[in-house]
């Protein structure tokens, strides 16, 4: 075993891609200190495309959906800080629930089509990596 002179105790572990420091008596902490290679990081995103999709789509939920959050943050100010979801509640608070029920119905629609865009990627991405 190398000593490792970047940090005091530290100590290289198979060769100089891995430096291990102890935590106990018994336990050590490693990590890699190189990055890994592009063709390492394209195969993780490889692996991982359709977690990856599920966490960007939910993430696309949490966004059209919030309502509170805007209003506390940005307020309600016509043109300049309102989203769908804020003018849903302020024309169903005032009583326009057509309005409020044709833009629930634009923003579903919306949500249906990014779904739907989302589904199309999935399975062409699938036919391009295992060919059917």
């Amino acid at each position: 075993m190398d000593w490792d002179s970047s940090a005091p105790g530290g100590i290289q572990l198979g060769g100089p891609r891995l430096s291990c420091f102890p935590r106990s008596q018994s336990k050590w902490s490693c990590w890699a200190r190189e990055k890994p290679p592009p063709k390492a990081l394209l195969t993780y995103l490889i692996e991982a495309r359709y977690s990856l999709l599920t966490v960007i789509l939910a993430g696309f939920g949490r966004a059209i959906s919030e309502v509170g959050a805007v209003m506390i943050v940005g307020g309600n100010i016509d043109h300049l800080t309102r989203v769908m979801t804020t003018a849903i509640a302020l024309e169903t608070s005032k009583g326009e629930l057509a309005l409020a029920l044709a833009l629930g119905l634009i923003l579903l629609i919306l949500a249906l089509f990014v779904n739907f865009v989302a589904q199309q990627v999935k399975s062409l991405l699938s036919v391009q990596r295992y060919g059917g």
